[in-house]
């Protein structure tokens, strides 16, 4: 065993992630202004930033649910057949980075959906766009990376983006990784579309508190 066990089982995990987010969470932000919910919410002493973070939090908690936890759940497992100090000790040396790359993956989701389900009065349509969306990065990402004949491109498509990320975290290269883009470009990228996102759903959150 070593860091490319948990590597690839949250990279194996990602895809479920994103279809169980779109499920959860398309209809978070539209189905409450729809069901003209909003004014129960805010009638109550709360803020605008609790109503944003408990949505975040609600999709993070399933998505870690998913990740992180049967992730660590197998670290207790390889340590409770190899009881050795070595054993848990390079168990413990992978806990940052399987708790870090599950907040990544799963926040950078949630945000993405949560932004798309404020922007969209359907949930259906808000988990279609989203899907859509994802497509097109990806395809984008390929064909620039085909047509320019630069590898390198393809951190365009998110997902490779997170894998960059995620194998700095790991420090895992088994296998070659055609795009040498430094990881902090990837982080960069990543956070720029998750500070939009969260941008969309706290000015829509804003919005709903001053009764706009």
């Amino acid at each position: 065993t070593g860091a490319w066990v948990y590597f690839d089982f949250l990279r194996m995990q990602s895809p479920l992630i994103f279809l169980t987010l779109i499920y959860a969470g398309s209809g978070l932000i539209n189905n409450d202004f729809r069901n003209n919910l909003v004014e129960i919410y805010f009638s109550k002493p709360i803020l605008w930033r609790d109503y944003v973070a408990g949505k975040a939090m609600s999709l993070i908690t399933i998505g870690m649910g998913l990740t992180a936890a049967p992730a660590l759940l197998l670290a207790l497992l390889h340590v409770m057949f190899n009881p050795s100090m070595d054993a848990v000790t390079d168990t413990l040396s992978h806990v940052p980075a399987i708790v870090s790359f599950s907040l990544l993956v799963v926040g950078s989701f949630a945000l993405v959906i949560l932004a798309s389900s404020a922007l969209v009065d359907s949930a259906k349509f808000a988990g279609s766009v989203v899907f859509l969306l994802t497509l097109i990065n990806i395809t984008f990402g390929v064909m620039m990376a085909l047509l320019l004949e630069q590898q390198d491109l393809l951190v365009i498509a998110f997902p490779v983006s997170l894998n960059n990320i995620g194998e700095a975290l790991f420090r895992e290269h088994r296998y070659e990784n055609p795009v040498e883009v430094g990881w902090p470009w990837s982080a960069a990228y990543v956070g720029v579309v998750c500070m939009v996102a969260l941008f969309i759903v706290c000015r829509k959150a804003r919005r709903a508190e001053a009764g706009l």
